[in-house]
């Protein structure tokens, strides 16, 4: 399944649909330069989106393609987040795991008071039933975007994050800079396992 992915990635590339960058302002430039038409990133990217005054109206939210002929393929995915802990030194476990199963764990009040001040989107569903949720967004032409994007997360597969992912995900890219610049697919996929066990015995 991976190097029928990374094909299609390269395919898109060679036919200028996705466009490769070196850096996150070469990414950012193409966003708030009207250069993309769309974009498959998380939700946290909204927020840039929503610094361009220009294309307010332009954009929506939607599932992103799914990879044909692929059983677990699915159209939802998760890329960032964000985890609550209790660290060794808490002095009060029992009060602390009260504090998160009572706000982030279960209040939608808690989601609904967030939401408009710090842009927290919530990882607990029946906030996005709530009206604050539902509020038609502007910039996104009346999408109500919050709400679907809590209802679209009810549909992510879970994974298992490694400690190793973003190396992971590093060795792949390189793999597929390599091949859109003329690698053959089994060697650069070859190079970023071998990268990629390489930095697991660091």
């Amino acid at each position: 399944m991976a190097e029928k992915c990374i094909n299609l990635y390269v395919d898109l590339v060679k036919n200028d649909v996705v466009k490769l960058v070196n850096n996150w302002d070469e990414y950012i430039a193409t966003i708030t330069g009207g250069e993309a038409a769309g974009i498959v990133n998380g939700n946290w990217i909204t927020a840039t989106l929503m610094s361009t005054e220009d294309q307010k109206g332009l954009w929506q939210i939607t599932t992103m393609p799914k990879v044909d002929d692929v059983d677990t393929a699915t159209n939802y995915a998760n890329n960032g987040g964000s985890s609550w802990y209790i660290t060794s030194n808490c002095q009060n476990v029992e009060l602390a795991e009260d504090f998160l199963a009572s706000t982030f764990g279960s209040s939608t009040e808690f989601y609904d008071a967030i939401l408009p001040e710090a842009g927290a989107i919530s990882c607990y569903l029946p906030a996005g039933e709530s009206e604050v949720y539902n509020e038609p967004n502007e910039f996104f032409g009346g999408q109500s975007i919050f709400s679907t994007i809590v209802e679209y997360s009810s549909h992510i597969p879970e994974f298992t994050k490694t400690p190793y992912h973003y190396e992971a995900r590093e060795c792949v890219n390189t793999a597929v800079v390599n091949i859109v610049n003329g690698t053959s697919v089994e060697d650069a996929l070859q190079e970023a396992q071998d990268t990629l066990a390489f930095k697991m015995t660091e």
